[in-house]
């Protein structure tokens, strides 16, 4: 296996373990009638033995996971850049080592604009339903 299909099959490994992890250890079914009554008593009954009362609303648990899924794939940007960045010091002056090193450099940053107007993106639109739901 090359060592690039490696690293993309042990990023979805982490990502996917990170996102269908908390939804297999749900361990008791909503009894509401609408979905948004399921998920709101669901984090009711998650969150009586904690000592917590208060449920959040459904757009903070949706801008919260979203939050956390774009954390994710930034300190996955951060990873990739390191790694770039270490290929770069190490080439040795290869140039086939120091063009795969600005490649994926040239990437990251990419990514990392998208990241941030996906994240300027989100919030706004969080912000506005907020706004019209009241």
């Amino acid at each position: 296996m090359k060592q690039s299909h490696f690293k993309q099959l042990v990023s979805f490994a982490v990502l996917g373990t990170a996102l269908f992890v908390p939804i297999a250890l749900n361990a008791q079914q909503p009894t509401g009638n609408s979905f948004v009554d399921k998920i709101q008593q669901g984090a009711s009954v998650t969150a009586e033995p904690s000592g917590i009362n208060h449920v959040a609303p459904l757009e903070d648990m949706i801008g919260n996971a979203i939050k956390v899924v774009l954390g994710l794939v930034g300190i996955l940007l951060l990873v990739y850049i390191i790694y770039s960045g270490f290929l770069y010091m190490t080439a040795g002056g290869d140039e086939e080592k120091i063009k795969r090193a600005n490649k994926i450099i040239r990437n990251c940053v990419i990514g990392l604009l998208i990241l941030a107007s996906a994240y300027a993106l989100t919030t706004y639109i969080l912000k506005q339903l907020v706004i019209v739901g009241g």
